[in-house]
């Protein structure tokens, strides 16, 4: 739920006119949801060259996010897209970003509004759930690379290769969840 939501939310900033309007008025509401919704380490408005127009967060001018590939995958295929681990520049922390376009009146994407999903978030989330004692859980991107593990959290960020598929489904109580294009697939074995 954490993901879909925040898809939706996503979606529903790109609609509202305070986040097509004024720099202001833009900051003012990604920050009012910002500020509510804490899963997102910041939200923000890319214009179609890439530069940061509008964040909840202070950015500095000229910050350039045109390469990051949910920018990119919004803009060419006009809808909701996901990109991979990263360590945000506006943030300075791990995230999963998502965009989604902002429209021009005649419905030509001008842009992309973003959401930065915290991994921290999404760590604390998975460890309200309770596990089987010895359980551990780990949730991978599109990418294979490590957003959380319950069990050894040092290894976020890592790919997810270098921890042995085989060892961990022969593990009793284990689980793998894994995020492939905003999509959640989940493998559970004896859970």
């Amino acid at each position: 739920m954490v993901i879909t939501d925040a898809g939706a939310i996503v979606i529903g900033l790109a609609g509202l006119p305070s986040v097509a309007g004024t720099r202001e008025e833009c900051e003012a509401t990604l920050r009012a949801v910002a500020d509510i919704d804490h899963r997102f380490a910041n939200l923000g408005v890319i214009s179609a060259n890439g530069t940061v127009t509008c964040s909840a967060l202070p950015v500095p001018e000229g910050t350039n996010l045109g390469d990051r590939t949910y920018f990119m995958d919004a803009m060419r295929y006009d809808g909701l897209a996901w990109g991979a681990y990263q360590v945000g520049r506006i943030t300075g922390e791990p995230s999963i970003n998502l965009g989604y376009p902002l429209h021009s009146t005649d419905g030509r994407p001008i842009g992309v509004v973003f959401g930065a999903v915290s991994v921290s978030f999404l760590n604390d989330q998975l460890s309200m759930v309770e596990l089987p004692e010895g359980a551990s859980a780990i949730v991978v991107d599109r990418s294979g690379t490590i957003l959380v593990d319950t069990g050894d959290p040092g290894r976020v960020g890592d790919p997810a290769y270098r921890v042995s598929l085989s060892t961990l489904l022969q593990t009793p109580n284990s689980a793998l969840v894994g995020l492939f294009d905003g999509e959640v697939i989940a493998s559970v074995r004896e859970l």
